[in-house]
């Protein structure tokens, strides 16, 4: 993306790959400031670290690399099923490391589905809680950004891009200038919602495939409420302080997910458990930093 950026005029933070430890603390004391260090084949936030001083910059280069990588990545596989870092172990693949200046302020995201460089249609949104700091977003709500929408419509041109992409930002504290993160070229949690002809990206995509007009429905959620994720939100706080004013996006036509989502805790509980106690076996937990 850094490579991309100024052909497109994009507003990004000062960025550069992270070859060893000692480029990295070379790159941060030139910053003088925060800097978030995040590894390639993440999501979700797991990937991301944010770190104050140099302490801190050593301490999370160490976490994503050599063994606490290794413990990590059993972390991942047992915990959430996704098996991709310790498959790139095995393999023995190097993961691509960056690392990016703080901007402080609201994450954003925008989804657009597009065909071939043209943007079809695109929803815009801003976090308002999320899992942890680096976290992803588990309560949401609609907003109107043009700036966010048009930096969007330019990548899509420049790609030729085709399909359903997402563009993560930052609004700046103080001046909601969008800074783009990361081009995500997949779906990402809001791309199913449907607000209107003009940000419903499904209904967008098959009417050019098929070459009918998107129908006219009615939005799926209405536009003023918020948004909280299933299962995300009900995790983060089972109070459900937030749920009674939010549009909660269960499946509810899929009750057997739904199970299978809300019977998910007990079996993930004891997995953890179980790998847990082997990895202390090896190494402590204070070594590894895995709680």
């Amino acid at each position: 993306m850094p490579s991309i950026a100024p052909l497109v005029d994009v507003r990004i933070p000062t960025t550069a790959l992270v070859p060893d430890l000692k480029a990295l603390k070379r790159w941060s004391t030139a910053q003088t400031g925060t800097v978030v260090l995040k590894s390639d084949h993440s999501w979700g936030g797991w990937g991301v670290r944010v770190a104050h001083s140099l302490n801190q910059v050593d301490a999370a280069f160490r976490s994503m690399t050599g063994m606490r990588r290794l413990v990590l990545s059993l972390k991942l596989l047992c915990s959430v099923q996704d098996p991709e870092w310790f498959l790139h172990l095995v393999k023995r693949h190097r993961p691509t490391l960056t690392v990016q200046s703080y901007i402080r302020g609201t994450p954003a995201n925008c989804s657009v589905a597009c065909w071939q460089g043209d943007v079809l249609a695109g929803i815009a949104i801003e976090a308002l809680v999320t899992k942890g700091p680096t976290g992803s977003a588990t309560v949401v709500r609609l907003i109107h950004n043009h700036e966010m929408m048009d930096v969007a419509a330019r990548l899509v041109r420049y790609l030729g891009a085709t399909g359903i992409f997402g563009f993560d930002f930052i609004l700046e504290e103080g001046t909601n200038r969008a800074f783009l993160l990361e081009i995500n070229p997949r779906a990402t949690q809001i791309s199913h919602l449907a607000f209107g002809p003009e940000r419903n990206l499904a209904a967008a995509i098959c009417a050019r495939i098929t070459g009918n007009p998107v129908e006219n429905t009615a939005p799926s959620v209405p536009a003023h409420l918020l948004i909280a994720f299933f299962p995300q939100e009900l995790k983060r706080d089972p109070s459900g302080s937030l749920l009674k004013d939010a549009y909660h996006d269960v499946p509810y036509e899929e009750p057997a997910l739904v199970e299978a989502f809300l019977a998910k805790d007990g079996l993930m509980r004891r997995s953890k458990l179980a790998v847990r106690a082997m990895i202390n076996r090896v190494m402590p937990v204070a070594q590894t930093g895995v709680e």
